[in-house]
């Protein structure tokens, strides 16, 4: 009974537990701010606070207990000796998911990349839906195959425009003023493709060895650009044929001697 009393009588223990009241209040705050500035969502700067948030209250938490174990005469120096060696192996353990936090936490403060953005990765075309500090969610354009893909991965990623660049195929044969109105007729007819909001011509690109490729710069929604590439194509070719012109094909020429 006695060392109850005094056990209740010391000043360590009112202020261990005053450590550990402070801790829960700020740890709760902390939630709350955590929660309220990342909203519901899933993606995004929320992650971020999210993460933030939680390491913030768990290094709280540790530090309130060592603080507490110091203050009632344990040698905390060799625990914390025991938390450096664990940090390293687990930094080692966890380096994958560290470098997909890190990559995650740029990509969404630096804007690389967000919902809804079109990227090219592995040579195909995948819709953004879903971004969080670990992860980026793709789901193809043309297939709607759903991919997960780790943050470490973003430098074989590349963010579409809101542009394709085309190319109208031009025969040697054909005379420049004929070939030039047949652009000028396709750029028209592929402006009043649905989805397509602009189209430039930006003239003769390449002399190749069979034709003269003409660009064309079609303006759309990225999700759409295997449809609007298309339908362009489709273009081309209904005027071709409307001008009595053929797409061009690789020829060969053979010359033999007499």
């Amino acid at each position: 009974m006695e060392y109850l009393l005094d056990l209740i009588a010391s000043p360590k223990l009112w202020i261990s537990v005053a450590i550990f009241i402070i801790a829960i209040i700020v740890t709760a705050v902390i939630r709350h701010y955590e929660r309220r500035f990342s909203g519901s969502g899933a993606s995004g700067l929320g992650a971020i606070f999210r993460v933030i948030g939680a390491v913030i209250r768990y290094l709280i938490i540790v530090l309130s207990v060592l603080a507490v174990l110091q203050l009632n005469g344990i040698n905390v120096t060799s625990i914390i000796t025991s938390l450096g060696v664990v940090g390293i192996i687990v930094g080692f353990a966890l380096q994958d998911i560290l470098k997909d936090v890190i990559m995650g936490i740029n990509i969404v403060t630096e804007n690389f990349m967000r919902v809804g953005d079109v990227i090219e990765y592995e040579n195909d075309y995948w819709l953004v839906t879903e971004l969080t500090v670990r992860m980026a969610k793709l789901r193809n354009i043309e297939s709607n195959e759903i991919l997960t893909v780790s943050n470490r991965n973003f430098s074989e990623m590349r963010v579409q425009s809101d542009y394709q660049d085309l190319i109208i195929p031009a025969d040697y044969r054909v005379p420049n003023e004929k070939m030039r109105a047949i652009c000028d007729e396709i750029r028209a007819s592929s402006a009043s493709i649905d989805d397509v909001t602009q189209v430039e011509l930006l003239g003769a690109d390449r002399f190749e060895s069979s034709q003269i490729s003409y660009r064309l710069r079609v303006y759309s929604n990225p999700v759409n650009r295997h449809k609007i590439r298309r339908s362009v194509n489709r273009v081309v070719l209904d005027v071709f044929d409307r001008n009595g012109v053929a797409v061009p094909f690789n020829q060969l020429d053979v010359h033999l001697d007499q």
